[in-house]
């Protein structure tokens, strides 16, 4: 029902899926900062993902914790904080398409891309089911899910060489835990989760991070930093792990 001379620079689309394509063919605009998921499902994304394309439109999808500087400079000094990832745990909820995929797009952009991934059957129902990653370098991720009737955590542990992080409360905090001598043992170590450095991130502030980097995108005609090929990779992964569910085996991506 928009008038054929409304021509918005940026459109922040945040409808259901179901009825963004059809948005999409009726307008014209710069950039598009959209919501997750980006379809109904992955031919539907395809099809979001498609048009962005032919039209040009610089598509930033919703992913705001590669926004918080916090979590850049855990990304920049990864090696020196936690050195190798040895394994990793992560807690969702309430839905893989809602949680569990801004925890797997935080994975990826801190650690690299993910090469597999394998689901088991359980009493969860079909939106919230265990599964694992599995890395590039082989290391193995599991995700399981919670009951948000009970209360609500979306949680990433990763244990690394170095150290143990925690990023807890859907990325509110940073938590790590370094190596020190074993306190009851000699000539090994433990992870001292007792002494333990617990950081604020920035994620309440990193809107005007996502905002400003979709300006530069438009501006200077570049990709932004959660574009819609990042976006469409992380539906993938979703659409693999309902794969595997569905087939009992693992699921290269």
């Amino acid at each position: 029902d928009l008038p054929q001379d409304y021509l918005p620079d940026v459109v922040v689309l945040t409808t259901p899926p179901e009825e963004r394509i059809k948005i999409l063919k009726n307008i014209n605009c710069k950039g598009i900062l959209v919501e997750k998921p980006l379809g109904t499902s992955l031919n539907n994304s395809k099809v979001f993902y498609e048009l962005c394309k032919n039209k040009k439109i610089k598509t930033q999808v919703n992913f705001f914790r590669r926004f918080d500087d916090k979590m850049f400079d855990l990304k920049k000094n990864l090696s020196k904080k936690l050195g190798s990832i040895q394994c990793g745990f992560c807690v969702y909820g309430n839905g893989l398409r809602n949680n569990a995929i801004h925890m797997i797009d935080l994975i990826r952009f801190l650690f690299g891309e993910i090469i597999s991934v394998m689901a088991f059957p359980g009493k969860e129902n079909r939106e919230n089911i265990n599964f694992i990653l599995e890395l590039k370098n082989n290391v193995l991720i599991n995700f399981a899910p919670i009951d948000f009737t009970f209360y609500r955590e979306v949680y990433l542990d990763i244990w690394g060489t170095k150290s143990r992080i925690e990023i807890f409360q859907e990325g509110l905090f940073i938590k790590q835990s370094k190596i020190r001598s074993h306190r009851a043992l000699e000539k090994t170590k433990e992870i001292s989760i007792d002494n333990s450095n617990i950081k604020n991130s920035n994620c309440g502030l990193s809107y005007y991070n996502v905002y400003t980097d979709l300006y530069n995108s438009i501006k200077k005609n570049v990709e932004t930093k959660s574009d819609i090929s990042n976006g469409f990779k992380n539906e993938l992964i979703i659409h693999s792990i309902y794969k595997s569910l569905k087939l009992k085996k693992i699921i290269k991506i």
